[in-house]
């Protein structure tokens, strides 16, 4: 299975993808359940199923790569901690769900989409190098969801998985300064929601160390006086 079929558009190569997606389900539906290749294989199937939803419209075969997703997590269940699967079926799991829920935009869908972030990250080791790239795919989840459930404990646990995000990135890192504006934003829209003036003096401290080690013509310096100031002046308010 190339990069490039998986990736094409090609009306005959969507059904070339079609075809080992047929295949796959054979294999799966013939293969005891102890198989010890089976997870991979419903892993296989559950990711070239929500590819090829993405590739024809089709809906309801992103639903069934749902259902093969945690299939692929419970038969996941007998191989060992460490296998590389855990994580990967669990990122299939959250892509699978989120494109569902750009398709829907159900809040019970989004609800859904979280948990599968929670358990995604659980399985996110903290040397991960890909821990901050999920880290913020969870992040703008979960600030979705808190935008239209009001629920204290999930907009705290925004503030949470925000600051891990900022925390997993390297101090060098390209992407930092724009995620630290963003988790400024972040605190000022929590502290709006729970009056914790403990939030205000967090997002005022990081809206000023972050500006300080940004070149002058940086195109992300623009973004934190404006928050910096707009957290100021409650800020002073509160005499923080």
């Amino acid at each position: 299975m190339s990069d490039e079929l998986i990736a094409s558009g090609d009306p005959a190569e969507i059904e070339e993808l079609r075809a080992v997606v047929n295949g796959l389900r054979s294999v799966i539906a013939g293969a005891p359940a102890e198989d010890p290749e089976r997870a991979l294989c419903l892993h296989d199937l559950g990711y070239l199923l929500s590819v090829l939803a993405c590739r024809t419209g089709d809906i309801g075969m992103l639903r069934e790569s749902i259902l093969v997703d945690r299939d692929a997590l419970a038969a996941a269940g007998d191989l060992p901690e460490d296998h590389r699967m855990h994580l990967s079926a669990r990122i299939n799991h959250r892509y699978a769900l989120a494109l569902l829920f750009e398709c829907t935009d159900d809040t019970g869908d989004l609800t859904e989409l979280t948990r599968a972030d929670r358990a995604m990250i659980a399985a996110v080791a903290s040397d991960n190098p890909n821990r901050a790239e999920l880290l913020c795919l969870s992040w703008s989840d979960l600030a979705q969801l808190a935008g239209r459930v009001d629920e204290t404990e999930l907009v705290n646990e925004v503030a949470e998985i925000a600051r891990q995000a900022v925390a997993a990135l390297a101090l060098d890192d390209p992407d930092r300064p724009a995620a630290l504006a963003d988790l400024v934003d972040t605190l000022l829209a929590v502290f709006e929601r729970s009056g914790d003036a403990d939030l205000l003096a967090e997002a005022v401290r990081i809206g000023r160390d972050g500006v300080r080690p940004l070149p002058g013509d940086d195109p992300v310096h623009s973004l934190f006086p404006g928050l910096t100031w707009h957290a100021i002046e409650p800020a002073e308010q509160c005499r923080i």
